[in-house]
């Protein structure tokens, strides 16, 4: 088996299907994630499908798209996606408000809230048109993590025109100005404008204990049994924070004052924002706000989404409540795979193929992480369509030439320098010994030097070592 291939988790599992659900590709680090897979990946996939046919039996049941938050955003999102996918171009044509958050340049722990919000919702849009035109996906069932409530009405066409709720939005304030930026239901409520967002790993019962004594702290959302997130005034969270435990806290800078009881001042512009037409479509939708699904009206969305906005969010429940009326696949789109990780950790041993079709660095390899697992697991998908997307494109067939013979060595032409000369040093004067007279030598050239008179030799003169002012001789 080519060393492409790779499991996640133990490979002893008693669930085959399971197991199957979680095989990924490793591809070569060292390639940017713009680089397109390589054909041993491409190959890699061939190969899944063989053992998915011959080793294990299908995973059958339900596939629900599932749509993640803004918090998991990041700067380099859906990059590599639109480099090997370029017709998804066309969605941020037809929408050009989240486009153009999608576009702007941000840091991780920069961007503002609404960026995130925005370029998310953009990057769930490109998502939903390659689970449906590329990998030929249909949900039975849609369904929303926080803001990705939302963009699952859009991706299922009951809602229209996410342009037109992003300028609402925008000429209400009610994110730049009220929940965010300026915090005005804070200066309201508590007289401060700070906020704080934090991810905790810990217990959920801990975690609640932690808070119980803090009126401006909040358990605002629960993942799993073991991850949360506490929301509220920064010295209160810094005291819920002390008592978890540091190592176990992480800050999470995606601050709007959501999933809290303090929403509540703004409930009346929060329903305007989401009561919108609705287009009935043959899809199942299911709120964190109910804990299952609902039958979609423009009245029972907004009061959905505000359900889950001005209390805890407990993703939990809608995971349980999915898996009871037959969801056996789950297909993450937006930034990251948070809700893939929180949902395998929810659903434990149970059989599940869950994936998501984006990570951080990967690129577009993360699509095909995905597509290899959901035709391991059974799941009827034209591997084709994938691969055709993903072969490396053949270099072009041109001769290469070279010179029979090397070029003859041609030697620099070095212009002449004039030789250089130097003048005579000047003659030194004469120094006078006191005590001493030093006769010239004799000018007859009968005496040799050695046959000089004898003359009195004047001693060399002692050298004295300078000595400090005030100091001793």
């Amino acid at each position: 088996m080519p060393s492409a291939i790779k499991t996640e988790g133990p490979t002893t599992s008693t669930n085959p299907s399971r197991a199957m659900a979680s095989t990924t590709l490793s591809c070569d680090k060292r390639r940017t994630p713009l680089s397109r897979p390589n054909a041993t990946e491409v190959a890699a996939i061939l190969l899944i499908t063989i053992i998915s046919s011959t080793c294990t039996q299908p995973v059958t049941g339900e596939t629900a798209f599932v749509f993640g938050g803004a918090g998991a955003a990041h700067a380099t999102q859906g990059s590599g996606l639109l480099e090997a996918f370029p017709e998804l171009r066309a969605v941020l044509r037809d929408h050009p408000e989240l486009a153009a958050s999608f576009a702007a340049p941000w840091t991780d722990d920069g961007a503002p809230a609404l960026q995130r919000l925005w370029s998310s919702s953009a990057l769930a849009g490109l998502h939903d048109r390659l689970s449906r035109d590329i990998l030929g996906l249909r949900p039975d069932a849609v369904i929303g993590y926080s803001s990705g409530e939302s963009n699952s009405l859009f991706s299922a066409g009951i809602w229209t025109d996410p342009d037109a709720m992003v300028r609402e939005a925008d000429a209400d304030g009610l994110f730049s100005q009220k929940i965010g930026g300026r915090f005005d239901v804070l200066a309201d409520a508590w007289g401060s404008r700070e906020w704080e967002t934090w991810t905790l790993l810990a217990p959920v019962e801990d975690v609640r204990a932690a808070v119980a004594d803090e009126p401006r702290a909040h358990l605002a959302v629960i993942h799993t049994d073991t991850d949360c997130i506490v929301v509220g005034d920064p010295a209160a969270c810094a005291r819920v924070c002390a008592r978890i435990g540091r190592s176990r806290c992480l800050r999470l800078h995606y601050d709007l004052v959501v999933h809290v009881p303090e929403l509540r001042a703004v409930a009346d512009e929060w329903l305007a924002l989401h009561r919108r037409p609705v287009t009935p479509q043959d899809v199942r939708v299911y709120s964190c706000g109910h804990g299952g699904s609902y039958t979609p009206s423009s009245e029972a969305c907004a009061e959905a989404i505000l359900l889950q906005a001005d209390r805890t969010l407990d993703f939990r429940a809608v995971v349980e409540s999915a898996w009871a009326d037959g969801v056996r696949i789950f297909v993450e789109h937006g930034p990251q795979g948070s809700c893939a990780r929180w949902i395998r950790s929810i659903l434990c041993d149970r059989d599940a193929v869950v994936v998501s079709l984006d990570r951080k660095g990967a690129g577009a390899e993360a699509v095909l992480e995905a597509a290899a697992a959901l035709i391991a697991a059974g799941v009827d998908m034209d591997v084709e369509r994938v691969t055709a997307r993903i072969r490396p494109v053949p270099a072009a067939r041109r001769p290469m030439r070279f010179a029979v013979h090397p070029p003859p060595v041609r030697l620099l032409d070095v212009p002449e320098v004039p030789m250089q000369s130097m003048p005579p040093a000047p003659s030194l004067p004469s120094i006078a010994l006191a005590g001493y007279a030093v006769p010239p030598l004799p000018a007859s050239e009968e005496h040799g030097l050695d046959q000089a008179p004898a003359q009195p030799v004047a001693q060399p003169a002692r050298v004295v070592d300078a000595i400090p002012v005030g100091g001793q001789t």
